[in-house]
C-alpha cells in the first residue's frame, strides 16, 4: 500500500513511510500469522489497519470498508496489534526518553502516566 505521493501517505497514516517500515520491522514478527487453509492478512496490513484506526478516529466498520476486510476481523486485529505496539514501544520509549512515571506521549505534547 505504498503511495507514491509521500504527502498523501503521511496524511493517511500520520507517519512517514520510512518510520512505518522501521516500526514494521520491530513488530512484524510478533503479529505475523501462518495459515495453511487460506492466505493470512500480512503483518504490514495489520499495522496499516491499526494506524488508520488510531489516527482517524473512524469506526471499525468504516475501517473494514476501506481495507475490504470484515469488521469482525478488524475488531481482532486492532487490539492485538495495539498490545504488541505497546509492549515493543514501551521499552524503546523508556530507554530513549528516560521520563520517570510516564509510559508514552502523544505527538510530543501529552504524557500518559
Amino acid at each position: 500500500m505504498e503511495l507514491k505521493d509521500k504527502t498523501k501517505f503521511h496524511n493517511y497514516f500520520r507517519m512517514d513511510s520510512i518510520i512505518l517500515k522501521k516500526l514494521l520491522e520491530l513488530i512484524g514478527p510478533l503479529i505475523t500469522r501462518q495459515s495453511v487453509v487460506r492466505e493470512s492478512i500480512s503483518s504490514e496490513m495489520h499495522l496499516y489497519i491499526t494506524l488508520r484506526y488510531l489516527t482517524s478516529g473512524d469506526s471499525m466498520t468504516s475501517i473494514s470498508y476501506a481495507f475490504k476486510i470484515s469488521a469482525c476481523t478488524i475488531s481482532c486485529i486492532i487490539p492485538e496489534t495495539c498490545r504488541v505496539l505497546y509492549e515493543i514501544l514501551r521499552r524503546h520509549y523508556l530507554q530513549t526518553w528516560n521520563v520517570p512515571n510516564r509510559i508514552a506521549s502523544i505527538d510530543g505534547k501529552y504524557s500518559i502516566t
